[in-house]
């Protein structure tokens, strides 16, 4: 990744939250030049500072540690989001929030915080993703024509996500920390937005399908209703034995397949032949991520080609998914 460092970026860049992910974005900003970096911490856990960071990260343990800070990542439980993200606010810099920004948009909105001049970039890496980012161009320059409807797929099984932790231990499996399929797995939820905008309804059928020791969902499936012009099906779980994240986006003149973990992109014209065929070159979606913070950092009005999510759009898929719950939770099966 050579060239990826500039004097630019030696910024100072508080963290709250330093697990796996916390870690990741930590990596990311050292590889873009970063060497300045404050994590908070509790006193609970491990105080340890990852090898790979040391000479980086310095540990503090209260928010007055945090001097002369140009940008901050929230990277903790998501329960913990909002807590964080109000001690934070009072220094009027960007933040970068890992997904989902939190668990109750209820909560959230009774907090009344000005976050008018604060940059909020949400952590939704797949949107930096080089397939994602070539399926987006196809859908904007209307080659594919009048979309007819999508399907968005995500599964993988949560014991073998994480080998080395024990995986009902981790946020993921626990409601109280905004654990579960449709929260965890919620990238698809905002990929649809990302494609095609708001939609108009909904349907939704989220449940625990598996023997898995959580209490969480472990299976979503959603409808997404687009003005009656298409419907976009989003299917996630926790119980993929091989790993998958695909799509299909079928339209007029074109059907596009594409599969992220394989990096391709294949388009089939109405006669069902194979008429373009995409090898995406691989790339470090959290690299892209942290350096698009960065320049946000920067230039917090955004004059330069931003794709990372906002804080409105956060907001806008929360609410969905509680209208998905509500739906799952209320409607009844017609019975044959």
């Amino acid at each position: 990744m050579g060239g990826t460092k500039s004097n630019k970026n030696r910024k100072r860049i508080g963290i709250v939250g330093l697990g796996s992910i916390g870690v990741k974005h930590c990596l990311a900003l050292k590889e873009l030049g970063v060497t300045e970096i404050y994590a908070l911490r509790t006193n609970k856990g491990n105080k340890v500072i990852p090898l790979e960071l040391n000479g980086i990260v310095k540990y503090i343990f209260d928010n007055s540690e945090f001097e002369n800070i140009d940008g901050f990542i929230i990277s903790n439980p998501t329960s913990l989001h909002v807590e964080s993200l109000k001690k934070l606010s009072d220094f009027n810099k960007p933040v970068f929030i890992e997904k989902p920004f939190c668990n109750e948009i209820e909560g959230f909105l009774l907090r009344n915080m000005d976050l008018t001049n604060i940059n909020i970039q949400i952590g939704f890496c797949l949107r930096f993703n080089n397939v994602i980012k070539k399926v987006k161009e196809i859908i904007d320059s209307n080659i594919i024509g009048d979309i007819y409807h999508c399907r968005l797929n995500v599964g993988q099984f949560l014991p073998l996500w994480h080998p080395y932790t024990d995986y009902r231990n981790e946020y993921f499996s626990k409601k109280e920390l905004g654990g579960g399929s449709i929260r965890t797995l919620s990238h698809e939820i905002d990929l649809a937005q990302y494609f095609f905008g708001k939609p108009s309804a909904l349907k939704g059928y989220i449940d625990k399908v598996s023997n898995l020791e959580i209490d969480v969902d472990d299976y979503t499936l959603l409808l997404l209703n687009y003005n009656d012009l298409f419907v976009v099906r989003i299917e996630m779980d926790f119980l993929s034995k091989k790993p998958e994240r695909n799509g299909k986006i079928y339209g007029k003149n074109f059907d596009l397949i594409y599969d992220v973990f394989l990096n391709r992109i294949e388009m089939y014209n109405k006669e069902g032949k194979l008429e373009t065929y995409f090898v995406v070159a691989s790339n470090d979606m959290y690299l892209e991520q942290m350096k698009t913070f960065l320049d946000i950092i920067d230039d917090p009005k955004g004059n330069f080609n931003n794709t990372a999510a906002t804080l409105e759009e956060s907001l806008l898929q929360l609410d969905l998914i509680k209208k998905a719950e509500y739906y799952s939770a209320n409607d009844t099966w017609i019975k044959l």
